[in-house]
């Protein structure tokens, strides 16, 4: 498998460091069964193949934080799920 990239920024790079650590680990197969939001999760996060966590890391640009609209707006989308979800102040 060859893959070539060229990037504006260091995003992209970080599905195929995802991908490259399936390969590496002989993973592959969880892309083959998943659904889309688990491809998605698998290359955009990191992901325990051993159960279902999911850990992901966002950076809120917003220098008071996370507001109540905006905030709403993400209880509304988890509800969707039947999930837990963690939301940390780092």
């Amino acid at each position: 498998l060859l893959i070539t990239s060229s990037t504006a920024d260091e995003q992209p790079l970080t599905v195929i460091r995802y991908l490259t650590q399936l390969i590496n680990n002989n993973q592959t197969s969880a892309l083959s069964s998943a659904d889309a939001a688990g491809v998605l999760a698998l290359l955009t996060s990191e992901v325990s193949l051993g159960d279902d966590t999911v850990t992901e890391e966002f950076v809120i640009k917003n220098e008071h934080g996370l507001h109540a609209r905006p905030g709403t707006a993400l209880v509304t989308v988890i509800k969707q799920y039947d999930c837990d979800v963690s939301v940390i102040n780092l």
